[in-house]
């Protein structure tokens, strides 16, 4: 191409004859020249990137592409960029070599716009043009619209489904048997009655669903901790320990009470909280006590004529409680649903019937005690068995006003080089113990509502100076 008697001032690397292997042309100061390159029987790939939120040429993106070659692992990375020598400019595609690799594992491509996109379990020696994927925006009111994405028969690349939505009728295998169930994919209106401002528009990414441990390909670890490791925070995120997390409704070793109110909160809360366009008005945030969340004999919007005892949830009455109703027969969630969740219906079936059966409201508490909501006796911050235990925590820990003997007590004990501090713990209550540097008190340590299995008393033991204290709600 140069044999030495020539300037050369250019080269731009191309498949030209689109065969899998790049070729060159150099520009030289007289007779340019081109090098074609016959290849050989290695396996490659070619990708052609169109940018829709990005530029169509997709310039500025950044193609990963990961293959097992001669029995090892191997990343490769191409960047698609609009420059290169004096005066010249190289295929604008990704082209990748990969020896005896006959599938590359995954596809990753980072685009101008910030959309990350991964392609899994792709074949070798092909052209590929690959779309970057349309993406949730705001809107001029600052609000945001929903989109859905069908995946194809390959289970490799997604397709954007029309505004109105689609049904779609797939095979289902039960038992051994197949039978047909639709499938909707929700339209752009109907994802807005869920994805909704008061929920923060994005569903299910919050602390609570978060904070949990996660199997990332043989590495174990709290999904928060590893978000905030990746540096997806703003500030560094620390005592996780502190933060709620949700409970599985399988998990028995979490309270029935707590498992049920983390099917609601993943299940129900975008819509029934404050602040939402919801007519009932119970409360699904996990956050809110049970005693206020309105649900526990909470009055019902529209009540029923043939049923004038019918109440949000009754303790111990499945026939008088609408949720049980409304969730055992599909009506909620109001939509994206067609198959009944029998384990939410079993999970709510045991709570009413069972873990309600001797419910008591804090009034309730008052007339059992004092035959009255009124007496000075009866107040929330009374003591009157002068064990220095107030109603309102004599309540929460099931112990007996007008006794005081009967209190839920913490003890501390000293050691030579520490202090031990303990307090027994209940289902359904939440501890926190709390330090106090010079600025204010500060969450120490917090487990919420503790499971009933676990063993009934906390123990921690405190090797430095700490002001503590602790607190029960």
């Amino acid at each position: 191409m140069n044999d030495g008697s020539l300037t050369s001032v250019d080269a731009a690397w191309a498949d030209y004859d689109n065969d899998g292997f790049m070729d060159v042309v150099i520009a030289n100061e007289r007779v340019n020249g081109l090098f074609h390159n016959n290849g050989n029987s290695n396996h490659w790939i070619n990708l052609k990137l169109v940018g829709t939120a990005s530029n169509r040429s997709a310039i500025g993106a950044k193609v990963r592409i990961k293959a097992t070659i001669a029995g090892r692992a191997f990343w490769q990375r191409r960047d698609i960029t609009g420059s290169g020598s004096l005066g010249s400019q190289s295929d604008l595609r990704a082209s990748f070599g990969l020896g005896d690799a006959t599938n590359i594992d995954t596809v990753r491509i980072e685009w101008p716009s910030g959309t990350v996109q991964e392609l899994h379990d792709l074949g070798t020696k092909q052209f590929l043009i690959v779309t970057e994927p349309a993406r949730l925006k705001g809107n001029v009111v600052g609000g945001v619209y929903g989109v859905t994405y069908r995946w194809d028969d390959s289970q490799t690349n997604a397709t954007l489904v029309a505004a109105e939505g689609l049904d779609e009728d797939i095979d289902i295998q039960e038992q051994g048997e197949t039978h047909a169930q639709v499938w909707h994919y929700p339209s752009r209106a109907e994802c807005l009655k869920c994805h909704t401002p008061a929920a923060g528009w994005s569903l299910g990414f919050n602390t609570w669903q978060l904070n949990r441990e996660f199997n990332y390909g043989g590495i174990t670890n709290n999904q928060i901790a590893a978000l905030n490791q990746a540096g997806y925070f703003s500030t560094n995120v620390t005592g996780i320990q502190t933060l709620r997390a949700l409970a599985a409704a399988t998990n028995t070793a979490w309270s029935l009470e707590y498992r049920v109110r983390s099917y609601l909160a993943a299940n129900c809360a975008q819509c029934h909280q404050p602040g939402t366009d919801c007519l009932a008005k119970w409360d699904a945030r996990i956050t809110t006590p049970t005693a206020a969340a309105g649900i526990i004999n909470g009055p019902l919007v529209f009540p029923a004529p043939a049923d004038p005892k019918g109440r949000v949830v009754v303790p111990g009455s499945l026939d008088h409680s609408m949720m049980f109703f409304n969730i055992s027969n599909l009506k909620m969630p109001p939509l994206a649903t067609t198959v009944v969740n029998t384990q939410a219906v079993n999970l709510l079936s045991e709570w009413i019937t069972n873990g309600l059966a001797n419910y008591q409201s804090f009034a309730d508490w008052q007339l059992a005690f004092f035959n009255s909501t009124d007496l000075p006796t009866a107040a929330p911050d009374a003591d009157p068995d002068g064990d220095g235990t107030v109603n309102q925590l004599e309540y929460l820990v099931g112990s007996n006003p007008l006794v005081s003997g009967d209190a839920w007590k913490t003890s501390i004990q000293p050691n030579a080089s520490s202090v031990q501090i303990r307090f027994p713990r209940l289902a359904n209550r939440a501890f926190e113990v709390q330090w106090c540097p010079w600025y204010g008190w500060l969450a120490w340590y917090c487990q919420r509502y503790f499971p009933a299995l676990l063993a009934p008393l906390w123990r921690k033991t405190v090797r430095e100076w700490r002001t503590l204290r602790l607190r029960n709600n």
